[in-house]
């Protein structure tokens, strides 16, 4: 069904069109170039799932959640001091070892959420399927032959588990996800009939978006972080140019719809939203909120928790992906962040079919 929502907030309607280079703020990252807040966000989230003075084998327990351990060890990989990336291979081993391999079952190709009350949860696939492609195109130098192999192996089975999935475009996330697995895994494999699944919902997602000027996961401190990070790997990684190009439009567009509904003065994403943990980003960590915290690079104007270990901080792991993927957001909205400009009525008709 379509909900048409109304809203009094604080910008203009989003147009989409291609993105001139010369209007976006781009930014890639490295452990050595983080600015000061940058590095206080990324040391802390290590710091939250390896304390200090403890084993990697004794955090990874039959209780930790393996979507934030393989972040751990994507994050150890970006930063690779002394002992990081064997650290990391460590934690993949693990992490590979908890994939339901079984052809046939609704639950192939998935990772464990833990291994202790493990929820058999579907979209573990994508999460974790995600960040090996991360790791395994950005990190290859710094990790063994055989693990390598290993990783190629999971990414299989969790593309293939995909497709036989076959989620709607307008399950926004993990159809984004979804579609970036597919196609990169097609593409590796050769296999033909995979990369076209990942590029037919690919583009079943863009014209979506264009129908509606929104996503069907709307406007959430929750999902639009997700959300975002999937455009990116599109844009950076999708192995077809047409899919790199709709991962461009989409991010552009996908800022400046993310940016309308922002209030900079209250730092908060003021609702109706599809999903959301809490009302107030300041008391919690939303996944929105660490991207914007990392677009304007200053704790004061940050919409993150004061102190930042808060409720949900386990959502601070998407700041390994967000730091590996980079920036490339329209220098007009970067600046929107950081000013309010006065109430505006909004109307939007939003691609739903959940009752």
């Amino acid at each position: 069904m379509k909900r048409l929502l109304l809203f009094l907030l604080i910008s203009l309607s989003c147009q989409v069109k291609a993105p001139a280079q010369s209007t976006l703020f781009q930014q890639k990252f490295t452990y050595q170039t983080l600015s000061p807040f940058h590095k206080l966000l990324f040391d802390n989230f290590v710091a939250y799932e390896w304390p200090e003075g403890k084993s990697i084998g004794e955090v990874l327990t039959n209780t930790t959640s393996l979507r934030s351990k393989t972040r751990l060890a994507e994050g150890l990989l970006f930063r690779n001091k002394p002992g990081d990336k064997e650290a990391a291979a460590d934690i993949l081993r693990w992490i590979l070892s908890h994939q339901y391999r079984e052809k046939g079952t609704p639950i192939y190709g998935i990772w464990k959420t833990s291994v202790d009350g493990d929820k058999h949860d579907q979209n573990w696939r994508e999460f974790i399927g995600c960040d090996l492609i991360l790791i395994r195109k950005y990190y290859s130098r710094l990790l063994p032959e055989a693990l390598l192999k290993d990783i190629d192996t999971g990414l299989m089975h969790a593309a293939l588990g995909a497709k036989l999935r076959n989620v709607g475009p307008d399950y926004t996330n993990i159809a984004m996800m979804s579609a970036f697995l597919m196609e990169h895994v097609g593409t590796q494999l050769n296999d033909t009939e995979l990369k076209q699944a990942g590029l037919s919902k690919a583009n079943a997602i863009y014209a979506l978006y264009q129908q509606h000027k929104t996503f069907s996961e709307f406007n959430s401190p929750t999902y639009y972080g997700v959300t975002l990070a999937g455009i990116a790997l599109w844009r950076e990684l999708a192995a077809s140019e047409d899919m790199r190009s709709m991962g461009r439009t989409l991010e552009e567009a996908f800022w400046h719809e993310a940016v309308t509904f922002y209030n900079p003065a209250l730092k908060n994403m003021p609702g109706p939203y599809f999903r959301g943990y809490g009302m107030d980003m300041q008391r919690y960590t939303s996944i929105m909120g660490l991207w914007i915290a990392i677009a304007l690079n200053n704790e004061a104007a940050s919409p993150l928790p004061i102190p930042i270990k808060s409720p949900k901080y386990g959502e601070m792991s998407n700041i390994a992906p967000i730091y590996v993927l980079g920036l490339s957001i329209p220098k007009s909205d970067l600046a929107a962040l950081q000013t309010f400009t006065g109430p505006r009525f909004l109307e939007r008709s939003v691609p739903n079919n959940y009752k």
